[in-house]
This record gives structure tokens, C-alpha cells and sequence, in this order.
């Protein structure tokens, strides 16, 4: 055989390699008010109009300061013919969008509060069942993460 030089594996995905941390989503979305679409999301638009169903009632198009969906992705036919109600001031909007900013940063945290917490129920329940009674050194937990995942790619 000859003696051919040998190369590193390289992961398929950045979260396969060790010490990884995953984020949660986040959205993309520049405008909150109307998540880009130029229609006030219903949840919103009941927040101004008490009995708001989108079933009987015309979409509010979204008119916040720096979104243009509103005027990009909606034919300006159809707000000529008056199949969306364009009362929402800029102001209202940006409020609007203020709420649904907040809510996404509230569920977020939520969620991170709730990962955390199941991670150091998991931590505390194999530090339980361990039958180690001491912490691994720096080099023992090394070799066996080596060995970890030399059986992860091997199996």
C-alpha cells in the first residue's frame, strides 16, 4: 500500500461538532406588524378593533414607518377597489409591531429558560446515576469524548 497523506473528517453539519451551541430561531422578518406579508396579522388587528374576524371583516394593510410590504406585495388594484381596510396609521403600526417585537422576546426567553432547566435536570440526574464519584481531569474527559464519537462514527 502507499503511504498517502491522511485528512481530517469534515462534520456534514456545524452542529455535529463538539462543544456546538444551538441557537433557537429567531425570525427573519423586518416588519412584526405584518411579518413582511403588508397584511396586519389578525391577533394584531384585534388588539384595535374590539370583534375583529378576518372572515367578516376587511385585513388591515400594514402601514409602518420603514415597511414597504404594504405596498410591494399588495396590488395597489386592490387597495384602489377598497378590499383592505388603510385607516392604520404609521404610528399604530409601529406600536403594533412594538407588541409583537416584545412577545417574540418573551417567548424566546421563555423557551431559553425552559432548555436551561431541562439541561440541568438532565446534568443532575446522570451526576446521580453516575457511579463515578469524582469529575473526570481535563485529559479524562477528552479521551472519552474522542472515544464518544470515534463509536459515533463507526457504528
Amino acid at each position: 500500500m502507499e503511504n498517502l497523506p491522511q485528512l481530517e473528517p469534515i462534520s456534514l453539519r456545524p452542529e455535529c461538532e463538539p462543544g456546538y451551541q444551538k441557537e433557537s430561531w429567531k425570525p427573519t422578518w423586518k416588519c412584526y406588524c405584518c411579518m413582511d406579508t403588508g397584511l396586519v396579522l389578525d391577533r394584531l388587528s384585534s388588539q384595535i378593533i374590539p370583534g375583529f374576524s378576518s372572515e367578516k371583516h376587511k385585513t388591515l394593510l400594514c402601514n409602518a414607518s420603514g415597511c414597504k410590504a404594504g405596498r410591494d406585495k399588495v396590488s395597489p388594484t386592490l387597495i384602489d377597489e377598497g378590499n383592505f381596510d388603510t385607516r392604520l396609521s404609521s404610528e399604530m403600526c409601529d406600536r403594533l409591531a412594538q407588541m409583537e417585537r416584545k412577545s417574540w422576546e418573551d417567548y424566546r426567553y421563555h423557551k431559553h429558560q425552559l432548555r436551561k432547566k431541562a439541561l440541568g435536570l438532565v446534568e443532575e440526574l446522570a451526576e446521580k446515576k453516575s457511579v463515578r464519584r469524582v469529575t473526570r481531569s481535563a485529559e479524562e474527559q477528552e479521551r472519552a469524548e474522542e472515544r464518544h464519537l470515534d463509536v459515533v462514527e463507526n457504528f
